[in-house]
Order: structure tokens, then sequence, then C-alpha cells
């Protein structure tokens, strides 16, 4: 078991680094504090996770002079069903369930999800699948559709502006060239299928990312670093944006 000063150090670290390279804010000061005050949000409702949870993780996307602090929770209902929660700074709260098996060669897993952001309910319905190709080497596919649905004031009067739908898919392999790093390489295609053009947020219906992910995995845990670049969602609830993210975070397993 994780012990949660350990957890409450680390996550403080990851903190300071961020705001250590963003130190040229021009109001850093109101940054720090609004930062710290989500950082102990997620925090509380993280460590009370730990007691039911198989796995958790906590990360910090830095992108737009912007800093969110989300958090992951996994149980295991059986073997094959786990139920997964997650939660952000922007307020932004999901849950989910997956059933996966071993099928040959291949790890299958089906899942559902149910977001809920400021303006906006997301449903996706997907699965995703991976195999080891070596004792090195694993490649993997996610693909969902996401359904995307106004709610709030603009639901209301009929103004149904942010109701789209979007087909994501992610192909990537990891390679383990030691047992304690973990470096994962991965591609995304995602084609907006409907959407109110007044708020398009790119002019293109193809966006296409990537991102570099090197994990270290020890007894205590798992601090990652990813780099993502291109046109995505930093997080669901958020707008697509053309800006490169940095994020740091720490993911556990019970």
């Amino acid at each position: 078991m994780i012990k949660k000063p350990l957890i409450v150090m680390l996550i403080s670290l990851i903190s300071d680094i961020i705001f250590a390279i963003s130190h040229q804010s021009q109001s850093i000061l109101k940054k720090v504090v609004k930062f710290k005050k989500s950082l102990l949000t997620i925090l509380v409702i993280f460590l009370s996770f730990e007691t039911f949870a198989n796995s958790l993780s906590i990360q910090v996307s830095a992108y737009d002079d912007e800093h969110i602090v989300s958090a992951f929770g996994t149980t295991n209902i059986t073997e094959e069903f786990t139920v997964e929660a997650e939660m952000d700074s922007t307020g932004y709260l999901a849950l989910g369930a997956g059933y996966g098996d071993i099928l040959g060669q291949w790890y299958v897993e089906g899942f559902v999800n149910y977001g809920r952001a400021d303006l906006i309910d997301i449903y996706d319905l997907g699965g995703m699948t991976a195999t080891s190709l070596t004792e090195k080497f694993t490649i993997f596919y996610l693909g969902y559709h996401q359904w995307r649905r106004t709610k709030g004031l603009p639901a209301a009067i009929g103004f149904n502006i942010f109701d789209s739908r979007e087909w994501k898919n992610t192909l990537g392999i990891s390679y383990e060239p030691i047992n304690w790093l973990e470096i994962s390489i991965s591609t995304s295609h995602d084609r907006l299928l409907s959407g109110h053009w007044l708020i398009a947020d790119v002019e293109n219906d193809n966006v296409n990312s990537q991102d570099l992910t090197l994990k270290y995995k020890s007894k205590w845990g798992a601090p990652f670093v990813r780099y993502r670049t291109g046109e995505y969602r930093v997080r669901p609830g958020e707008p697509i944006t053309k800006d490169n993210t940095v994020e740091l975070g720490l993911s556990f397993s019970f």
C-alpha cells in the first residue's frame, strides 16, 4: 500500500516543477493560488479513492498558460469487469465501465463512459485491443464514438450549439528497453462527424495529434511525462487546441 504522505509529497513536487517552468507569467501569484486549490481538491478525492481503487493516477496538464489537474481511479469488480471514475479541476466528471478478456494473443476490451462538463454531456462507446510483439514491444489500438450534447441554458432555449459527434482513433506502440523504463509513442486521428459551424475549433474535419510518453516504473509508483502535439482536446470538456502540451503525472497500482 502506498503511503499517503509520500503521495502528497510527490504531487506537491509536481506542482512546484510546473510553476517553476512557468515563472515568467504576469499573474503568477493568482495562478499559483488557483492551481493549489484545484490540486488540493483533486488530491482529497484522490486519496479517498484509495480505500477501494485498484489503480489511481493524477496528472497536471500545462497548455496555453493554463494548468489542469486530473485524477483517475479504476476498480476491478471481477477479473474482466472494471469501473472507472475521473475528474479534473475544470469541473469535468466522468464514470465508465469496461469488460475485457484475452482472445488468443490479444487483449480486447469494450467500454462505455458518461461525462459532464459545464455546458455539455459527453457519451463514449468503443473498445481497445493490445498485443505483445516481443517481450519488450507492445502495440495497442483505441477506437470509440463520442456524442457531445448541449445542456444548461443554451439547451433550454433550443440553442444546441455544442452538439457534435466525433469518431476517435489511436494507434500506438510501447517499448521497455529496461525493466524500469517504458517509452510509448502514439498517433491519433479524430474524425469530426458533425458540429455547429459557429464554434468550429478547427477548419478541417480530420484532426491529428501525436504523443510521446516516458514512464519510470518502480515499486512505489510510476511517474511519467507526456508531450503532445497536433490538434486535440487536452481534456474531454475542453475545445480542440493546436498548442503543444506537457503533462506530468503519477500512477499507482494496489
